[in-house]
């Protein structure tokens, strides 16, 4: 996607860069000319903005990738302590601060 999008940019790069050529000398023509500079540095502002988007969405992958990991070593952590209460060979209490009993666990 990334580097058919950059050969689209290239290729009206390409065909606005040879304009010029075909333009005859007059008032009308420096404005075409101002408007095909103009166009062209919308092209590169937006493949810039295109490689940022880019390298947003490259972060963004890392950020979920890990994100993922957690999520799984919380499951992992949550089984592992509901295992160990709920098979306990001795029950088990949770209170709170002032000792009320919050859950009891067999």
């Amino acid at each position: 996607m990334n580097e058919e999008f950059t050969q689209h940019i290239e290729i009206i790069r390409s065909l606005l860069e040879s304009l010029p050529g075909y333009i005859t000398q007059s008032v009308l023509s420096q404005e075409l000319y101002a408007a095909i500079e103009d166009v062209l540095i919308s092209l590169d502002n937006l493949q810039l903005i295109q490689e940022q988007t880019q390298a947003v969405v490259e972060v963004m992958e890392v950020i979920q990738e890990e994100l993922t990991h957690q999520s799984e070593y919380s499951a992992q952590q949550h089984q592992h302590y509901y295992d160990a209460f709920n098979l306990a060979p001795e029950a088990y209490l949770l209170t709170d601060g002032k000792g009320v009993i919050l859950e009891a666990f067999p």
